[in-house]
């Protein structure tokens, strides 16, 4: 069962706050609600303008963030996975997942959590 954080149904948006202090980004001039998520690894809704993000601090949840945002910002996943891989949720297949590994081997980490 997949928990939310922050779900839509009409214009009616229930945020449960655990810890999270960035609720909104703007991509592009479009803002975008952030919601996170425990499972799964993300979604961007560009109708909706919301991001769908795993929650947590871990090199994942900077993976989910990361990919994510380049979706808000209008790069589709053929630009952002690797040719060979077919794209498949919860394996590591993505140039995001090493442009991650490398900004958590930076040291970057996120406050809070």
């Amino acid at each position: 069962m997949w928990e939310t954080l922050c779900f839509r149904q009409s214009s009616v948006r229930l945020w449960v706050a655990a810890q999270m202090t960035v609720r909104t980004h703007t991509f592009n001039g479009i803002t975008y609600d952030i919601c996170e998520i425990t499972e799964i690894g993300g979604l961007c809704d560009y109708e909706g303008q919301e991001l769908t993000i795993l929650r947590g601090n871990s090199i994942q949840a900077l993976g989910s963030a990361l990919e994510e945002g380049l979706h808000a910002l209008g790069i589709p996943d053929r630009y952002l996975h690797k040719p060979d891989k077919e794209v498949e949720i919860g394996q590591s297949c993505s140039k995001v997942d090493d442009l991650a590994r490398f900004i958590w081997r930076l040291g970057y980490r996120r406050e809070g959590d």
